[in-house]
């Protein structure tokens, strides 16, 4: 996971937006001994800060000139690099890791810089699922280092009963003690597509599940299927 401290000069970051997706997987857990790792600062949260930068430099000075004037932005004549935030309502997904499989709502979704972030909750029974997801540009690869990307992006899937935590992406396994002939980079996005609205992203994954890491039970990566749609924008 990618960690940043950007200081943007003489600029206070925006408030964050009350359908923003916390990336610090910080979310209330149902079980007394859930395991965590605290994540600082993911490439979403990476992405806003540097859109707050964006206005920085030689433009400051006209852009203070400007707060007194009344707005003048045309009807209809949105900023297209703003995030795209749901306006209320819920998205639908799809979560398939071996034998569990769950339909899910989207409960908090955010999409931008060709970035997708989310939550969601299970619809099927039991109902005591919770899902945390992260997608960045897919052509990373062929970007500019200096972004900062490492990864396709991450995945947790929390379960209360049976009590398990599922996870893909290697930088959530880059602290652990793992089997012999298995690395953080086999339990990666393997596949993954975002819509071109940035809407929804679909996909396949390589996960792990800590409890059987951490109990010596876990030889291999399992397969698992993806899908979340945002939802609707205002």
């Amino acid at each position: 996971m990618i960690s940043r401290h950007i200081s943007c000069p003489s600029e206070t970051p925006p408030e964050p937006n009350d359908q923003g997706v916390s990336l610090d997987r910080d979310r209330p857990q149902r079980g007394k001994h859930r395991m965590r790792r605290t994540i600082s600062g993911g490439g979403l949260a990476l992405m806003l800060v540097l859109s707050a930068c964006g206005s920085s430099g030689s433009d400051g000075a006209k852009d203070n000139a400007d707060t007194d004037k009344t707005d003048q932005t045309p009807p209809g004549d949105e900023a297209t690099d703003a995030p795209a935030a749901s306006a209320g309502g819920t998205g639908t997904g799809m979560i398939e890791i071996g034998d569990l499989k769950h339909e899910l709502t989207v409960t908090r979704c955010l999409s931008m810089f060709d970035t997708i972030g989310g939550d969601a909750v299970s619809v099927s029974e039991p109902d005591n699922i919770d899902v945390s997801f992260e997608f960045y540009p897919e052509d990373w690869r062929e970007r500019d280092p200096s972004e900062g990307w490492t990864e396709d992006g991450t995945l947790r899937v929390d379960s209360e009963d049976p009590y398990l935590q599922w996870e893909a992406g290697p930088s959530s396994f880059e602290l652990y003690n793992l089997p012999a002939g298995v690395s953080a980079e086999d339990f990666s996005i393997t596949s993954y597509d975002i819509s071109d609205d940035g809407q929804s992203v679909t996909g396949e994954a390589q996960f792990g599940e800590l409890n059987a890491l951490l109990g010596g039970t876990m030889t291999e990566p399992t397969t698992g299927t993806f899908s979340f749609s945002c939802p609707p924008k205002g």
